[in-house]
This record gives structure tokens, C-alpha cells and sequence, in this order.
């Protein structure tokens, strides 16, 4: 009934709201060479032809070739690069839409690899749903039970290295289900469990609600999940 009453208030269509703070942009030579390479990779092709019909245009046929071809070249090797390379951000990005696809589709067995044990649920910074296993049972209750949700849409994210082995993401996400749909901002915590392991071994250890269009997320307190 708890759920129902939740999921009943969920009419959802305001704007974002401008409380929700910004985390951190990651360094700039990493996110336009390594993460979206294309706005570089097409200015130094369009460099290239110009550098290389400039220079033929006054006879220099062998600079322009090495020139041009040298800065196509180099456009061509970065998006190789970008290719394999997956940066932390790129893997929190990753992880971050595995957990929201988990969670709307209600599927407790994928969003238990990616909570960690002590995984708590917070609305505006304050405990609302603490451990991995009252999570898990939340979301049976609610999308893996008859709030099914239809479709889930990222809207904008954001991600924040913190430390070596903790970060932050931050999410804008439109959730649509059958008498309900709306727009909400989370930010998760992120700890790299075993440093041994694999860049993708991010576990949650915390969600926190920080804004519902149409609502206040303290008021879900005392709502059960």
C-alpha cells in the first residue's frame, strides 16, 4: 500500500531542479581526447586538408602530403586509441546505466553484483533504506513486482574521481510505467572494491535521492519502500 501511495505520486513533468549542485568535470585532456575524441579528431582532419591544399596551391605537393596526411593521421590514431581505452569515468558511466537498467526492470540478481554489502539508500543526504539485502527487497516489491516500469531514459550524467578508489555519479533519469512517469536526480557512490581487479569493479555504497520533480524527497521517509 506504502509502494502504491509512492508510486501514485509520481506525475512527474517539472523542470530539473537548480538545487541539485554539479559534480566535478573530469580533466580536460582526458574527456575531448580519450572520451569524445570526435570534436578533435574533426578539426584535425579539416586542418589537414586546408594545411594540405594550402601548401599544393603554392607548389609545396611533398609538405602538403606530409603535413595533411600527418594530421589526418593523427585524427585517424586517436580514435583508435579512444577505442580501447576505457577510462574510469567511461566505467562508472557504464556501471551507473546497469544499475538504473537493474533497478527499472526489477532484476535483483544483476543489481546485487553491483551493490555493495553496506549499499544504503539516503533522500537528501539522510538513511532511509540501509543494507544491500533491504535494497534488494525494496525493488522486488516495487519494479520487480507490479510497479513495472515501461521505460527509463537518462537524461544527463555526470561523473567525479574523488579519490583513487571512490567516485561519484550523478543522474538525471525519466522513468515511465503504467499510471505513472517522472523525472528525478540521484547521485551514487561509488568504491572500487579490489584494486586488484578490473577498472569495471565499481560497487554502490550509496543512492541518494536528491530531487523528485513535485515533490520533496524528505517526505518519502515515511514511506516504506
Amino acid at each position: 500500500m506504502r509502494s502504491a501511495w509512492l508510486f501514485g505520486q509520481l506525475d512527474l513533468s517539472g523542470k530539473p531542479s537548480d538545487s541539485v549542485p554539479s559534480l566535478h568535470a573530469g580533466p580536460f585532456y582526458e574527456v575531448w581526447t580519450l572520451e569524445s575524441p570526435w570534436p578533435l579528431c574533426v578539426l584535425l582532419v579539416i586542418a589537414g586538408l586546408t594545411a594540405a591544399w594550402f601548401l599544393n596551391q603554392r607548389g609545396k605537393q611533398r609538405r602538403a602530403l606530409m603535413v595533411g596526411g600527418g594530421l589526418i593521421l593523427a585524427a585517424g590514431v586517436l580514435l583508435l586509441v579512444a577505442h580501447f581505452v576505457t577510462t574510469t569515468r567511461e566505467a562508472l558511466r557504464a556501471r551507473t546505466r546497469e544499475l538504473i537498467g537493474a533497478v527499472a526492470r526489477g532484476e535483483t540478481a544483476q543489481l546485487n553484483q553491483l551493490l555493495a554489502n553496506d549499499a544504503t539508500v539516503l533522500t537528501s543526504g539522510q538513511p532511509w533504506i540501509e543494507g544491500r539485502q533491504a535494497i534488494l527487497e525494496g525493488v522486488q516489491r516495487t519494479t520487480g513486482g507490479p510497479y513495472k516500469v515501461r521505460r527509463s531514459v537518462v537524461l544527463e550524467e555526470q561523473q567525479q574521481i574523488d579519490q583513487k578508489h571512490y567516485a561519484q555519479t550523478q543522474v538525471w533519469v525519466r522513468i515511465e510505467g503504467d499510471g505513472f512517469f517522472g523525472r528525478s536526480w540521484w547521485r551514487l557512490a561509488w568504491r572500487h572494491e579490489d584494486p586488484a581487479k578490473s577498472i569495471d569493479d565499481w560497487k554502490v555504497v550509496s543512492i541518494d535521492l536528491l530531487d523528485i520533480d513535485g515533490m520533496e524527497p524528505q517526505s518519502l521517509r515515511s514511506v516504506g519502500p
